[in-house]
């Protein structure tokens, strides 16, 4: 019991803390356009548009000061209301994160999460229907996606699903390495914790879940893009999870009833590739001929070629290379014709 609820105290810390983090930098370039907009309705040209600036402003400091209020029914309406005004008070949010009343903080941060998760929402669904705008920024995540997967109706509908279930995962693909591999980290560990390690255990009172998970094939879909990166190291431990969430959401299934998988077969493969060298491989070159993906001859070349293998390791390489290999891999397999190892 003490172990469990300290691994799950420090999941929820740093999870948070990534929380914090994300919140004053996803998405700045709207927050950015928001001030600019902001400031330039202040010019004498137009002067009813900045009186009218001046009363929302006002007004939405008002609202977030009565966050604080000593009445619950004020608290609570200044919040509904704060949310119904949306994306566009993101700035005032960010800058009432400090606030130094403890409720307000809390309450600005869930309104926060409310409008920034409609902004994105918003955003997806432009992108997915092709109708995003030169003023729109960039989908966190998605040049370094589209680099990798190519385009397309069916890999846009995969990034839009990984980008709205796990934001501040795939917002961390625009960050420096070090921090998007902590961020795969803690979620992977969080997702593991929720779905496969003590599932049931993480509800509070009100029967809502302290660990947010969207439908569980999307969330795995936003870790495999982020282990995509060559550039962020993916330690054994949290590959090895990634597998197994895998396997437990149904997703490398999905490779056979999805009637498109293309994109599930590509980032599944992706993740193969990583698989080279470590313990993980032996279960990719199950996986890679079952599936029949022809990314498993990466590390099945690689065992076949290290020497001093464990034989049934070696056999299996050997397997995988007979059903995905061609004529080209018999140079690399017919030293094998004469030896005389029991398997």
């Amino acid at each position: 019991m003490g172990a469990t609820s300290n691994a799950e105290t420090i999941v929820m810390a740093n999870s948070d803390k990534m929380q914090l983090r994300s919140a004053s930098s996803m998405f700045s370039g709207q927050i950015r356009a928001a001030v600019c907009w902001l400031l330039f309705t202040g010019l004498p040209l137009a002067p009813s548009l900045a009186s009218e600036s001046d009363i929302f402003n006002k007004a939405v400091a008002q609202k977030i000061d009565q966050l604080g209020d000593p009445s619950f029914v004020i608290r609570e309406t200044a919040t509904r209301d704060l949310q119904r005004f949306g994306p566009q008070i993101q700035s005032q949010l960010i800058v009432a994160l400090d606030h130094p009343d403890a409720e307000v903080r809390q309450r600005v941060r869930h309104v926060l999460h409310a409008v920034m998760k409609e902004d994105l929402r918003n955003r997806v669904n432009r992108f997915s229907n092709g109708q995003a705008g030169d003023d729109d920024p960039q989908l966190p995540g998605w040049e370094y996606y589209r680099d990798i997967l190519g385009d397309g109706e069916a890999v846009r509908a995969q990034f839009a699903e990984a980008l709205l279930a796990e934001p501040i995962l795939m917002e961390s693909l625009d960050q420096d390495s070090a921090y998007a591999a902590h961020a795969l980290q803690i979620r992977t560990q969080a997702l593991y914790e929720k779905l496969i390690r003590t599932p049931g255990t993480h509800q509070q009172k009100n029967g809502r879940s302290r660990i947010a998970v969207a439908m569980p094939h999307m969330c795995v879909s936003a870790l495999l893009i982020a282990a995509m990166n060559p550039d962020v190291q993916l330690d054994e431990q949290t590959g090895q999870k990634i597998f197994q969430l895998m396997q437990h959401s149904g997703y490398t299934q999905r490779i056979s009833a999805d009637p498109n998988p293309q994109p599930t077969r590509h980032l599944v493969g992706q993740f193969v590739r990583r698989s080279v060298g470590t313990s993980l491989a032996y279960q990719m070159l199950w996986m890679s001929m079952q599936y029949n993906l022809k990314e498993g001859l990466i590390p099945a070349e690689a065992i076949v070629r290290q020497q001093n293998q464990q034989p049934y390791v070696l056999q299996n390489a050997m397997l995988a290379i007979g059903k995905l290999g061609g004529k080209e891999h018999l140079g690399l397999l017919s030293e094998f014709l004469q030896d005389e190892t029991p398997v």
